[in-house]
């Protein structure tokens, strides 16, 4: 994959650790000028997207400026019973292309499609 930052979130994390993570996960995309990045959310415990579209809204703009253009999430329907309702949160989130995945090689695969057309 060309340019693609990726990230993993495992454990249980509380919003002053996902908002550090997100200034840190900002602070390489402005390094490496990335346009992709893959957030792999399978191993999440439940979580108000809401409340962490407040942490989002403050690197969408830096995010877009920076280079990045779309973001691979890995989110297993099975695991999220809300699975449409917490999609259509997230995709408010970033001034990018979101498109969601069940696995870590569909979301690969989509990006480096993606790559290819642009």
């Amino acid at each position: 994959i060309t340019a693609c930052g990726r990230h993993s979130l495992e454990n249980e994390i509380s919003y002053d650790e996902y908002n550090e993570f997100l200034v840190k996960a900002a602070d390489f995309v402005t390094t490496y000028h990335t346009p992709n990045w893959i957030s792999n959310l399978s191993e999440l415990s439940e979580r108000d997207e809401e409340k962490l579209n407040i942490f989002r809204a403050k690197i969408r703009s830096r995010l877009k400026q920076d280079g990045l253009k779309r973001i691979a999430v890995i989110m297993p329907r099975a695991k999220y019973p809300d699975y449409e309702q917490r999609k259509s949160v997230m995709k408010t989130a970033y001034d990018a292309e979101l498109e969601f995945f069940e696995t870590f090689v569909e979301a690969k695969d989509w990006i480096v499609e993606q790559n290819k057309i642009s």
